[in-house]
């Protein structure tokens, strides 16, 4: 399709995030039926574009690497400035090879949006301390600035910094026990999980690289909500993948179609 093309000549971008999605490839299959594929890599710009993106047999590095050096290649065609950082679900699996990939990239950084899950999904949902109650919009709209300005995560400090800030957490609940079966919140697997997280925070696979003003893009008039929108991590291609996963949203796709109606999706 030659106007995909040409959409894609258009699109650059500096700050890369780069992740999978399962489910939207688990409805594309073959003439006899057969899945073929595990997953669609996908990376986004800071623009929240998407930059390249392939249908791979599994999570591997191999999947996707020579649609990353096609990537390139049409970066240096173009003359667009190459890739800085990459912020990735699995930075200790892949880093190195991206960093050999991708020569330009000064770092390749951990999403903190999938830190966070990770501990989230090892405690069991049964267990009291974990459920927490939604905020209403009215709740919401009456709390004061001050409120989300010292709650909202504005930064990713330094390693130092934010070591010394996640500890006193796991240290407050470390005593917490389910009230129904006296389960304790921090298991040994919450706390295997932490421990590897601080080697990533130590590593400063978290912290943001760059200065807060450089990690905001004006994207809209004063008035607007919102004025801003951040470059750091995954956030907004884990948004994406939920349109992905609502456009195939049949049982069977052939991988033509599939690959046609993601990138008529993703051109519009």
């Amino acid at each position: 399709m030659e106007f995909i093309s040409r959409h894609l000549a258009a699109v650059d971008g500096i700050y890369w995030r780069g992740d999978h999605t399962f489910q939207a490839a688990s409805r594309i299959r073959s003439a006899d039926g057969r899945k073929d594929f595990a997953a669609v890599y996908s990376i986004m710009n800071e623009w929240s574009q998407i930059v390249g993106q392939w249908a791979v047999g599994d999570t591997s590095f191999d999947q996707y690497a020579c649609g990353l050096s096609d990537v390139l290649k049409r970066y240096d065609e173009l003359g667009f400035q190459p890739p800085e950082f990459m912020w990735v679900d699995n930075s200790r699996c892949v880093a190195n090879q991206l960093l050999k990939a991708i020569p330009s990239l000064s770092k390749v950084l951990e999403d903190a949006t999938h830190v966070l899950r990770r501990i989230f999904e090892l405690i069991p949902d049964a267990h009291t301390s974990k459920g927490r109650r939604k905020l209403t919009r009215a709740e919401v709209d009456a709390k004061p600035q001050s409120y989300w300005r010292a709650r909202c995560r504005h930064i990713i400090p330094q390693p130092e910094e934010l070591v010394a800030g996640v500890e006193p957490v796991v240290a407050k609940y470390l005593p917490s026990i389910c009230g129904i079966n006296q389960d304790p919140l921090i298991m040994e697997e919450v706390r295997a999980a932490h421990e590897r997280q601080v080697q990533l925070m130590q590593e400063g696979c978290l912290s943001d690289p760059l200065r807060v003003d450089a990690m905001y893009i004006l994207v809209s008039a004063p008035d607007a909500m919102p004025p801003y929108i951040g470059i750091r991590g995954c956030s907004s291609l884990e948004g994406y993948h939920r349109h992905l996963n609502a456009l195939l949203g049949g049982g069977n796709y052939s991988p033509e179609l599939a690959g046609a109606l993601i990138a008529l999706f993703n051109y519009r």
